[in-house]
C-alpha cells in the first residue's frame, strides 16, 4: 500500500515581507560595484592603444574592496531574508550560483590588480583589456543574476518600492 507523504517545499523564511531596509546595503554596494564597472570600463575601451596608468589599478583596488564586501553584504542579506540552508532546491541552486560567483569575481579582481601591477608575468596590452571586460562582465551579470534571484525567491513577499527598484535596475542594464 502506496502512502502520500506530504512534503513541505516552503522556503523557511525569516520575513513574510521583504522591504527596502531588508537590502539596502546589497543595493547600495551593488551600486558602488556598477560604479567601478563603469569606471573599468572607460580604461578598457582606451587599450590596446593607450597604456594603463595608475588610475586603472587604483579603479581596480577599489573594486576587489568592493567585491570583498559585496560578498559578505549580499550572502548575509539574501541568507538572513531567505534563509542559509533553504529546503527548496531552487533556492539552494541560485544561492550556490551567487556565491560562486563571488569567488570567481574577487578572483578575476585579484588576477587582475596582479597584472596592472606588473607582479609576475605582465601580459599584453590586449590581454589586460580583456582581463578588465571579463571583470566587469562579470561582475554586471553577477549583480543582475543576484536581482533575478531576489524576483523569483521573494515573489509576492517583495514590497511594490522594492520590487520596482530591482525591476527597473534590470531594465537599465538590458539597456547598456
Amino acid at each position: 500500500m502506496l502512502h502520500r507523504v506530504h512534503v513541505d517545499t516552503t522556503p523557511r523564511r525569516r520575513w513574510l515581507v521583504i522591504t527596502e531596509c531588508d537590502v539596502a546595503a546589497m543595493v547600495a554596494n551593488q551600486a558602488e560595484l556598477r560604479h567601478c564597472c563603469d569606471r573599468l570600463e572607460a580604461y578598457a575601451d582606451r587599450l590596446p592603444d593607450a597604456g594603463c596608468d595608475a588610475g586603472a589599478a587604483q579603479v581596480c583596488r577599489e573594486m576587489t574592496r568592493i567585491l570583498e564586501c559585496h560578498e559578505v553584504t549580499c550572502t548575509a542579506a539574501l541568507d538572513t531574508i531567505f534563509g542559509p540552508e533553504s529546503q527548496v532546491p531552487l533556492a539552494r541552486v541560485l544561492m550556490a550560483r551567487i556565491r560562486y560567483q563571488h569567488v570567481a569575481n574577487r578572483l578575476h579582481a585579484h588576477d587582475l590588480l596582479a597584472a596592472l601591477q606588473g607582479t609576475g608575468n605582465v601580459p599584453s596590452r590586449d590581454a589586460v583589456g580583456y582581463m578588465m571586460r571579463c571583470l566587469f562582465e562579470g561582475c554586471r551579470s553577477a549583480i543582475n543574476f543576484e536581482e533575478l534571484t531576489l524576483l523569483v525567491l521573494g515573489g509576492d513577499r517583495l514590497t511594490t518600492p522594492v520590487r520596482g527598484q530591482v525591476r527597473g535596475h534590470l531594465q537599465r542594464s538590458l539597456q547598456d
